[in-house]
């Protein structure tokens, strides 16, 4: 699929909010900002959520987005933004999905909608940094913000379900079906850590965001939940994929998890480990696969070693 082709189209911004109506109204018309222009559809399928206007080009529309996804939401001692907190702090609206909807030539919305590319295969505007990553669970709570200790699932803010598949190896006909996704999952930034009042017991957390069809979600989750596909180590011959991040720090230890995909199945099997570990940083953790044999370091240190050859597949030599 040839991405230049979205640069030149228009697109309908609009976004989804709870909380009285009369705020939501107000929380859109402040996300009008320079580029987009205030304007109504004029036939096809109404927006939905609360309309914000229009803008040429999806280089556009992604920066919208980015602009917008995070911000301070005016909570006291909050040290980290929040999926929509300047409509939150401004407007006391809570902001569910941003949707963009492609829009016809004549001023209405388009039908059928945008064919939206892979995450992989989207070519995101300069500034606006977010990489293609999958969710590790099929039914994923993204969170409002980062804390120490993973949250119980009641705390969430919204739940994404991974419709996504990332096959291990791809006919030619599944390359061409694979070119458009109605799911696609980004990392936005880097990783950070959130840590109790002591500074030892920590989490890694990043910042997602979950396209559904038109619709973009945003949120929090704990790093070892979304992996970015860079990450991935692949073992093709058997149609399997691996990673190893990062978890949780606490005093004198330091947990990552190993995460196995096969083939397109979500969810897969999870490993953690736990090493001595002292001070404020990480240690580097690497994943090997040569031959039949899969090794993870840690620190310098082996923490496990498995044969992927004869016998069970994912019987576990060695893991101190």
């Amino acid at each position: 699929m040839d991405d230049s082709g979205l640069a030149g189209p228009q697109f309908w911004l609009s976004v989804e909010l709870i909380g009285p109506r009369g705020a939501q109204l107000d929380a859109a018309e402040s996300l009008l900002a320079e580029g987009i222009e205030a304007a109504l559809p004029r036939g096809g399928q109404p927006l939905a959520g609360e309309p914000v206007g229009r803008v040429r080009g999806l280089d556009a529309a992604l920066r919208w987005i980015d602009a917008n996804a995070f911000g301070d939401a005016g909570t006291e001692g909050a040290a980290f933004k929040a999926p929509g907190g300047a409509l939150l702090s401004a407007h006391d609206v809570v902001m569910t999905a941003f949707v963009v909807t492609a829009a016809s030539p004549n001023g209405g919305t388009l039908t059928p909608g945008q064919r939206w590319p892979r995450s992989e295969r989207m070519a995101l505007p300069e500034g606006v940094d977010w990489r293609p990553a999958e969710l590790t669970l099929s039914r994923t709570p993204l969170f409002a913000a980062p804390s120490p200790t993973l949250p119980p699932a009641a705390e969430r803010y919204l739940v994404v379900e991974a419709r996504e598949r990332q096959p291990a190896a791809l006919t030619p006909e599944e390359v061409a079906a694979a070119d458009s996704s109605e799911q696609a999952v980004w990392i936005r930034g880097e990783r950070v850590e959130a840590c109790d009042a002591s500074g030892v017991d920590c989490l890694h957390w990043v910042q997602v965001i979950v396209r559904n069809g038109d619709r973009f979600q945003v949120g929090w989750l704990p790093a070892h939940l979304a992996i970015p596909k860079s990450a991935w180590t692949l073992d093709a011959a058997r149609g399997r994929r691996y990673a190893v991040v990062p978890a949780h720090r606490e005093s004198g230890r330091a947990s990552f998890v190993l995460i196995e995909r096969r083939g397109d199945a979500l969810g897969g099997r999870r490993l953690g480990f736990e090493v001595p570990h002292a001070g404020a940083d990480w240690p580097e953790a690497s994943l090997a696969l040569l031959a039949d044999t899969l090794t993870v370091h840690v620190g310098g240190r082996l923490v496990h070693r498995e044969d992927l050859g004869e016998g069970p597949p994912s019987a576990v030599l060695r893991q101190p």
